[in-house]
């Protein structure tokens, strides 16, 4: 059993250097089914698909094949809920909780206001505090620039999402979306956010509680579907379920509870299994990317196509995903 799944491993490796990926078995030729010419594509998530942004990135690779136009506005490091699941900042990774998508212009400010002082040593806002996030929260900076500051503020879904993309009376407005597709997940899920594996992967008791990673996307969903009650929105999971299986079950839990919206398992797609292979000392994933993490850091180009190896592995299976989304 182990020599197939060597055996596999390989096969999948020759045909990543060869130039076709999982979503191109057999050479078949992916027709979009749908005109996705001109249209527009914002795409929210984390550092996996913001890659090099709208230029080197597995979405801008999946724009290009459709000739569309990206909007990718994923941000490294950020989570999409707002907090642990007690609504704590405390004990939060601080680029998770600074850069999280769904907390307001107001939670912005309290985070950057209180950064170096104002709070006690439990979190709380109190006169003559001692305490700031930087020092509550993990790996937090020892200063923030104004340009730091600006782009807290940027990353509040009530910046990149409703000005720029919903509310077409704002002066930020750049273009009202065909499809908005929410490629989050694998930072909402360390280990300490959540009570419990059981919780951390269901449907909050209150549905959009945004303490909790499903919560949190059901309350960015309902804010969308103020705006636009026919938005188009679809799903992207995580590349591997072996690894961090807490991503793709609470990805899974997601899709499911939102199966009126089309998602991508990736992880089946690709199934980028975590056996190492005894030729190389490596696992499919560490040889896609050398960080074993971001598909943008892989060194090795498509020749055809001028993008990154894995970029253009997980490109393809997103382009065969939207091009079938109906318009």
């Amino acid at each position: 059993m182990k020599l197939l799944k060597y055996l596999f491993l390989s096969l999948s490796i020759f045909a990543t250097f060869t130039g076709f990926s999982s979503c191109e078995k057999n050479n078949e030729i992916i027709d979009p089914k749908y005109d996705w010419h001109g249209k527009h594509i914002v795409w929210l998530g984390t550092s996996i698909p913001a890659g090099g942004g709208n230029i080197d990135s597995y979405p801008a690779y999946t724009a290009k094949q459709l000739n569309a136009i990206i909007h990718n506005e994923s941000v490294g490091s950020s989570m999409i809920r707002v907090a642990d699941y007690q609504g704590n900042w405390k004990g939060l990774l601080w680029a998770n909780l600074a850069l999280s998508l769904t907390q307001t212009i107001e939670e912005k400010h309290k985070i950057i206001d209180y950064f170096e002082f104002g709070l006690d040593e439990f979190g709380n806002i109190v006169k003559d505090g001692t305490h700031g996030w930087k020092d509550l929260c993990l790996n937090a900076p020892e200063f923030l620039t104004q340009a730091d500051k600006d782009f807290i503020i940027s990353c509040s879904y009530e910046v990149k999402l409703i000005q720029k993309y919903l509310d077409t009376n704002n002066p930020n407005f750049i273009a009202k979306p065909d499809l908005i597709v929410i490629d989050h997940g694998h930072n909402d899920m360390k280990e300490w956010y959540d009570d419990n594996k059981t919780n951390a992967i269901a449907v909050p008791v209150i549905r959009n509680d945004r303490n909790r990673f499903i919560g949190s996307v059901n309350y960015l969903i309902d804010i969308i579907l103020k705006y636009n009650p026919d938005q188009k929105i679809a799903f992207i999971g995580h590349y591997e379920s072996d690894r961090k299986q807490q991503v793709y079950l609470a990805q899974n839990t997601l899709f499911e509870y939102w199966s009126c919206f089309p998602s991508l398992k990736l992880w089946e797609e690709l199934n980028w299994a975590q056996d190492i292979d005894p030729e190389t000392g490596k696992t499919i994933t560490q040889t896609m990317m050398p960080d074993d993490l971001h598909p943008y850091s892989d060194t090795r180009i498509d020749e055809n196509s001028g993008f990154k190896v894995a970029i253009k592995t997980i490109g393809d299976c997103c382009y065969k995903f939207i091009s079938n989304i109906c318009m």
